[in-house]
């Protein structure tokens, strides 16, 4: 995650001998293999892409080599494993000895777990491993998502606003950058490459002109929310 200067990592201090199948044990196993592999030497891998041409049709696969697993022998959470292909170089031709086709759809994208959620955020520069939990919090509470199941899941209101913003040129409200632009220039003033007067005089004229946006699209805003909301109630 993004480290905003505001706590310490946890990381263990002394020996902690417990009852092995014991929850505190199992959390104090996790932290110390955590804090180990962070210290420790990245893993080494070589990977090969294979790009065939089949008539008109190109298909890739493709395999990797560990080299060095260093960190990975002492977190064993993380799945990183050797995936062998044929050693082939460009310009190498094949005759297949089978050839299927098989019929299908695509399928949606499957709802976001906690995990996934989180790692988007992270990608997306959206928040720092003390704020992250609050702000999933707050879609929560506002009404836009529900999360059961282990799955987060967009709701008639989330759903409705998000597609009002599209429909008004406003999409900019329901994507990342604004928040993310924050976050950075937040790390800007930890860094001491800007100063807190000249983020919030810069961020304040942003969000000025987005509010004058909003209040000018004001009744189609609302309009456009009612509409989608009226076609998302059952019949």
């Amino acid at each position: 995650g993004h480290d905003d200067k505001a706590h310490p990592p946890i990381h263990p201090t002394k020996p902690y001998i417990g009852p092995p199948n014991d929850p505190s044990t199992k959390l104090y196993d996790l932290i110390v293999r955590t804090f180990l592999a962070c210290m420790s030497k990245d893993a080494v891998a070589a990977s090969t892409t294979v790009v065939a041409v089949f008539g008109e049709e190109r298909f890739t696969t493709g395999g990797q080599s560990i080299l060095e697993r260093n960190w990975l022998d002492i977190y064993p959470y993380e799945r990183w494993n050797s995936t062998r292909i044929p050693t082939m170089k460009l310009g190498d031709r094949f005759q297949p000895d089978t050839v299927i086709l098989h019929d299908g759809q695509t399928q949606p994208p499957v709802q976001l777990s906690e995990a996934q959620l989180i790692t988007l955020m992270d990608q997306q520069g959206i928040g720092t491993d003390a704020t992250i939990a609050t702000h999933i919090k707050t879609i929560q509470d506002r009404g836009y998502v529900t999360y059961a199941n282990g799955k987060f899941a967009p709701t008639p209101l989330g759903t409705a606003l998000v597609a009002a913003y599209e429909e008004l040129g406003l999409s900019q409200l329901a994507q990342p950058n604004l928040r993310a632009q924050m976050e950075m220039a937040m790390n800007d003033i930890a860094r001491g490459t800007a100063t807190r007067q000249q983020v919030v005089a810069a961020a304040s004229a942003q969000y000025k002109a987005i509010l004058g946006q909003i209040i000018s699209h004001q009744d189609q805003l609302i309009s456009c929310v009612s509409r989608y909301l009226r076609a998302e109630q059952p019949r």
